[in-house]
């Protein structure tokens, strides 16, 4: 499949700060990778050397098993769409569109054609010869997109293309570019520090801090099984609490949190009395009411009191300082019909915490 892009041991430099970092990245052809991290941690750099914007300090670029490090960017069959559209504004919407194919000499009828399925494909055909300055933001990135993909290109680069756009503009064009991106079955390659756009519209997300990729995954396995603190405290929301394993056996662990203790799987190799890191999304977490003990018939899990509860619309967080130690929890529940999901708890009720083993994600400390 076209559209492979490899990375080997790339490093890229400016002056002695270091802003990628020996890497290895293989995006697969035809898939959709979000490069997802902080601002400042390589990832707009990293796209700018696949579109031959930025050249490498060390190592090495391939697109489909040819070497494309040295090549500048008109002769790499990849398009990039940047934050800015860039649009020309002395020309109409479809004039900016065919500009690339005028310059490469394309025949008037091939260059109508074309335009004509860019603008359809973006549905802006009935925008055809309206100017930039007569457009809307969302719709100017519409032409700044269909612009990029006229030519066809093996690989589309897209720059946080979506971030100068209003929320409800921006969950409409991620709709937009997984239709498009499945229409057309090319490689796209998406840099953002938003990780709802990342999770939402990506087969693959590399994780990225320090010039460095975390995890490469898919967005589930990010989700529920984290490599780091990083890694799990940057996808979601997710409670990181300090523990010690108190039992091992095989792949399920016991580990003491505050005063109680909580069943985990573990694939990592960990004995007892082992200082590990739990991850626990949120929405995993149990409240249990109780009267400052353990509640009656449940596990030994640990106990603590609601020092917070705030109502978030369709939901209702519960903060809760877990007992014998001095860190919080905050569990998440749906509400019903407008209805508290924890019903009549209030600040300051005992709980006691209870989770699934599969909720509970350990990491090394």
């Amino acid at each position: 499949m076209q559209g492979l892009v490899e990375l080997r041991n790339v490093t890229k430099r400016f002056g002695s700060h270091v802003v990628v970092d020996a890497m290895d990245l293989r995006i697969e052809g035809g898939e959709f990778l979000s490069l997802l991290g902080p601002s400042g941690c390589g990832k707009s750099t990293t796209l700018r050397m696949i579109a031959g914007l930025e050249q490498p300090s060390e190592g090495r670029l391939s697109l489909d098993g040819a070497d494309i490090t040295d090549l500048p960017p008109h002769k790499r069959a990849v398009n990039t769409v940047f934050q800015s559209y860039a649009l020309f504004p002395h020309l109409s919407v479809s004039d900016n569109i065919a500009y690339a194919l005028r310059l490469r000499r394309a025949g008037r009828t091939e260059i109508a054609a074309q335009v004509r399925d860019a603008l359809e494909m973006v549905r802006m055909g009935d925008h055809a010869d309206y100017f930039p300055r007569q457009i809307s933001g969302g719709q100017q990135q519409r032409v700044a997109l269909a612009r990029a993909i006229v030519a066809r290109p093996r690989v589309l680069l897209l720059d946080e293309p979506l971030s100068a756009l209003d929320l409800k503009l921006r969950q409409a064009m991620r709709l937009e570019l997984k239709r498009i991106h499945r229409q057309l079955g090319i490689t796209f390659v998406f840099v953002t520090h938003d990780q709802g756009e990342a999770l939402t519209m990506s087969d693959r997300v590399a994780v990225m801090h320090e010039g460095r990729v975390l995890q490469l995954d898919r967005p589930e396995e990010l989700y529920e099984r984290p490599a780091s603190r990083f890694v799990a405290s940057f996808i979601g929301d997710a409670n990181l609490l300090n523990a010690v394993v108190a039992r091992a056996e095989g792949d399920c662990v016991t580990v003491k949190v505050g005063n109680g203790e909580l069943p985990a799987k573990c694939k990592l190799s960990a004995t007892t009395g082992t200082a590990i890191t739990l991850s626990v999304r949120p929405q995993r977490v149990k409240l249990l009411q109780s009267s400052g003990g353990a509640a009656t018939g449940a596990a030994a899990g640990p106990t603590g009191v609601v020092v917070e509860m705030t109502f978030l619309g369709d939901a209702t967080s519960a903060v809760v300082r877990l007992d014998g130690s001095d860190q919080q929890v905050t569990a998440v529940r749906l509400n019903v019909e407008g209805v508290s999901a924890f019903g009549d708890l209030r600040i300051g009720d005992s709980v006691q915490l209870a989770c699934e083993p599969t909720a509970v994600h350990v990491l090394v400390r």
